[in-house]
């Protein structure tokens, strides 16, 4: 029969298979033995359909869920708006904010203080997504005190306020509508995932009520044969010519550490940083 000489082949190549079988059916005859004494027990009738209905409720609500979340992904929308969206559909935000001075963020503050030490001697911030300064360098410091009041600025400071406050920076910025073009326009292309939100329109709506600031300032100026649109500061009749590197979090999971971004100053040429060499000397002298 096929059958038995199925398993005369199988006892032949597999003895282990066949010994554990030979194991495993009396073990397999008292179970079945216990299942047709044992009574049926009474199962509620709703039980079978109220169960699975909830699982599948269940799973329908979390493909909800994670389609919002794959459509906020795809439009690359930031986590604060990303919790917006949820609430919206009626799910629990899931992107926390924490403070800048929380113990989980020890180990990104940390990093952003040797970063800040590392660029000594130019100057180097950490900003949030509205351009409020949260940790300077003493660089930083010490280059625009040369300027400005440092210490008579309102807390939190602004970078952008520093910028385009005539009690400020602006004095000593030659050309100044394309310094602002410049500014604006980056508010604009660096907003965390290009978004506008109420806090940003808050913001730009206050960087244009100072005087002689266009509307139409939200797009960087074009300039020929220049490889960047530099800050430039006048001092002494010396101009000095910088631009900068922003650095964000690669991989942030957390509203705060996604808003974060490190702006480091360089000088644009030899005759810069020979001169900003001297400020800082002068400065450390005093």
């Amino acid at each position: 029969m096929p059958n038995e000489r199925s398993e005369a082949l199988q006892d032949e190549f597999f003895p282990h298979r066949t010994e554990i079988a030979k194991r495993a059916r009396p073990a397999a005859a008292r179970m079945a033995r216990h299942a047709r004494q044992e009574p049926a027990r009474a199962v509620p009738r709703h039980w079978h359909f109220a169960a699975p209905d909830q699982l599948y409720r269940k799973r329908q609500e979390h493909a909800r869920r994670q389609n919002v979340l794959r459509l906020a992904d795809a439009l690359d929308v930031p986590f604060r708006e990303r919790n917006t969206l949820l609430l919206a559909a009626g799910y629990a935000p899931i992107y926390s904010e924490g403070s800048f001075d929380d113990q989980e963020m020890q180990g990104v503050t940390n990093a952003l203080k040797r970063m800040l030490r590392q660029h000594e001697p130019f100057p180097a911030v950490v900003m949030d997504r509205y351009w409020n300064v949260l940790m300077t360098n003493d660089a930083t410091l010490r280059f625009f005190g040369h300027f400005t009041d440092m210490a008579a600025r309102p807390a939190p400071r602004n970078l952008l306020h520093l910028m385009f406050d005539p009690s400020g920076m602006r004095p000593f910025i030659p050309d100044w509508n394309t310094t602002a073009k410049s500014l604006l326009g980056r508010v604009f292309r660096e907003s965390v995932g290009r978004v506008i939100d109420a806090r940003t329109k808050e913001l730009i709506d206050s960087l244009l009520a100072y005087p002689d600031v266009s509307a139409e300032w939200q797009t960087s100026p074009a300039i020929e044969n220049a490889p960047i649109i530099p800050l430039s500061f006048m001092k002494d009749g010396h101009v000095l010519r910088f631009f900068s590197l922003v650095t964000t979090v690669g991989t942030p999971q957390m509203i705060t550490t996604q808003e974060l971004r490190v702006e480091c100053m360089f000088p644009l040429d030899d005759a810069t940083e020979v001169r900003y060499a001297e400020l800082m000397k002068a400065a450390a002298e005093q």
